[in-house]
């Protein structure tokens, strides 16, 4: 999927709350039993190093809040800690919120930073540019950092940030120039998902959309059920996004409000099975519309998971799937157990291993319970991904291993005799791997299999091959430079330059350029995907004297922003900062990225249309005249 370019300054008014959640799912360990064993503790300091006593630290587990002081040493300490998804958030006046997020599997110690505060100042407006006094914050991650779940943080004395009278909301303890992205709520709009503000920047508008009232009731088939989580979601290939949620009240009932569209809803509570989302559309024809949900009465599945040396493995997320739609999910606790709870007698059972290992048996487990209330799983044992150390006979230079069917592609570059090593990090979804090695210059490769279950390494030998040269035609979600195919490529305009001098497209004529459009917010798989696959590319060719990789980062991220993706990414090749506004963008006629662009030697734009061809298609341009 592409990320698509908002001209808005900044992304202002993108609808919709989306949050980092593990697996999209509320966390169901009700029914297990728990060692509440874990220990969290760790030191507040300020940017200089010094303890800071007396700042108000919060822990956040998926069901409840802690609140704590640092003492006079500024140490600070959680006991009887679950094992899951923790969020420390620490605060201090006069110093900018710290803090961090972390998967805890055993005790943790850590620091956190309170650094030079910094202004984050915004107009809430609604779509007739009226500003909306009481508008606030309910959720807010600095990037990079850690979250803050304000909602639930202001039940435990945390600030509450809202809107005046003019609609202006002002926060001060912010990171100074920190980059940070919020939900905004007012109970009668729909809640609005603000991305990539700069504390310190300018002052943006927020627009907030008419919202309609959905509500019902939660209940067991009896009674209503309190503290039901309720959300209302769409998917996506990138998984959930979510556009409002609440919690049941005492009587089982609740209240959201949404923009009009097609929704899916549903209820989830430790207590019960979670069942299949209900599709709701919600018209705007009514004020107010009606939705019951109810909880199915649960059965039990429970297991462990253990490393291969037999001791259990905590935090492994274990899912369990029915006519392929996930009803819920857990993960190992500390002991490495796991209890589900579900509300029907079939399904898979799908282990999900840590990084670095795979199960030694089924990682999907088909369940069928019949009658019966509850199983009990032989545990599952995890092993090691293997390590695939391979050859490449008769090549002089470096050879190119990349993924054919891997969701997240892997590219591995051999030494000059053709050995090479794949290391997975993360279980492949299916046992046997397919791959291909491909010479660094000549047309020649070889496509392999690796089976994961019975690794081999493979000696493979090279072979001819006719490269694909055709113009192909982008997907729906391209751009689309079709127009520019065949004519002298427009020169760029940038206003910054990293990791080189300023360039020029005429000054690179007598070599084959591949120009990147990019954005190092883009954190979708197909960016994050193509510039890891540019960063192996740029490796292969080091030293090329026929070939320049340059990049062009879009205008809205400010300088310290851009040099700080470029570190992050390890992108060694030079980039420039589109000039504003959006000049270089709006030639080529860019609206979404990453786009790859091949121009040959003369200048002439040859290919836009890239993806899994790239590496041929620079070796046939580079042995043209």
């Amino acid at each position: 999927m592409s990320f698509f370019i908002l001209r808005a300054k900044k992304r202002r008014g993108i609808l919709g709350i989306h949050r980092k959640i593990y697996l999209g799912v509320i966390i169901l360990l009700a029914c297990m039993p728990q060692a509440f064993s874990l220990n969290v503790q760790g030191t507040v300091l300020d940017d200089a190093g010094k303890m800071l006593a007396g700042a108000t630290v919060w822990l956040v587990e998926e069901r409840t809040v802690q609140k704590t002081t640092t003492d006079a040493e500024g140490h600070f300490l959680f006991e009887s800690v679950k094992c899951g998804l923790i969020e420390l958030v620490a605060l201090k006046e006069g110093y900018a919120l710290g803090g961090y997020g972390t998967f805890l599997t055993s005790d943790k110690t850590m620091e956190i930073r309170l650094r030079t505060p910094g202004m984050l100042s915004f107009r809430v407006i609604n779509n007739s540019f009226f500003p909306v006094a009481g508008a606030r914050i309910k959720w807010l991650l600095v990037r990079g950092g850690f979250s803050i779940p304000v909602n639930r943080l202001t039940e435990q004395g945390f600030p509450s940030w809202r809107a005046d009278k003019e609609g202006v909301v002002s926060v001060s303890c912010l990171p100074k120039g920190a980059i940070v992205q919020f939900a905004v709520g007012h109970m009668k709009y729909a809640d609005t998902l603000v991305d990539f503000l700069d504390v310190g920047g300018k002052r943006q508008d927020v627009v907030l959309y008419e919202g309609y009232k959905l509500s019902g009731r939660v209940d067991n088939g009896k009674t209503g059920v309190a503290d039901a989580q309720v959300i209302l979601f769409k998917t996506g290939v990138q998984g959930e996004r979510i556009f409002a949620e609440t919690v049941s009240d005492p009587e089982g009932l609740y209240y959201l409000r949404a923009s009009k569209g097609e929704y899916l809803l549903r209820a989830s509570h430790p207590d019960y099975a979670s069942v299949e989302s209900v599709p709701v559309a919600i018209s705007g024809e009514t004020e107010e519309q009606a939705m019951d949900l109810s909880l199915a009465r649960p059965r039990k599945i429970e297991g462990s998971v253990q490393f291969p040396d037999g001791t259990p493995s905590p935090g492994v997320w274990v899912r369990f799937s029915a006519n392929k739609h996930v009803l819920t999910e857990t993960h190992t606790d500390e002991d490495g157990r796991f209890c589900l709870l579900i509300g029907t007698s079939d399904g898979v059972l799908t282990i999900l291993p840590p990084p670095g290992f795979m199960t030694d048996a089924l990682a999907d487990i088909p369940v069928k319970l019949g009658d019966a209330p509850s199983a009990s799983l032989t545990p599952v044992r995890l092993r090691e991904l293997p390590v695939i150390s391979g050859h490449v006979a008769h090549v002089d230079s470096q050879v190119l291993i990349s993924s054919l069917d891997l969701a997240a592609p892997l590219w591995v570059l051999s030494d000059e005799q053709g050995r090479f090593e794949i290391r997975f990090t993360d279980a492949p979804e299916k046992e046997i791997v397919h791959f291909r090695a491909e010479h660094a210059r000549s047309l020649l490769r070889k496509d392999f299999e690796v089976n994961l279950k019975n690794p081999k390494n493979p000696e493979i030998t090279l072979e001819a091959f006719e490269p694909d040269t055709s113009i192909r035609p982008p997907a729906l979600d391209e751009s689309d430079l079709t127009s520019l195919l065949g004519k002298p490529a427009p020169e760029w305009s940038c206003s910054e330059w990293f990791n080189s001098e300023p360039r020029s497209l005429e000054s690179l004529r007598g070599k084959v350029v591949m120009l990147t459009f990019w954005a190092g917010f883009d954190t979708s798989p197909k960016g994050v995907n193509r510039m890891e696959e540019l960063r192996a590319l740029h490796d292969l060719f080091h030293g090329a004297d026929n070939l320049q990789f340059i990049g062009i980062h879009d205008e809205t991220s400010e300088k310290d922003e851009i040099k700080q993706y470029v570190e992050r990414l390890g992108v060694a090749f030079p980039v420039g900062r589109d000039a504003e506004p959006s000049k270089t963008f709006s030639t080529y006629g860019i609206g979404a990225i990453p786009v790859t662009i091949l121009i040959d030697k003369k200048g002439i734009l040859r290919y836009f249309t890239v993806t899994g061809r790239l590496l041929e298609l620079i070796k046939v341009l580079q042995t043209e005249e």
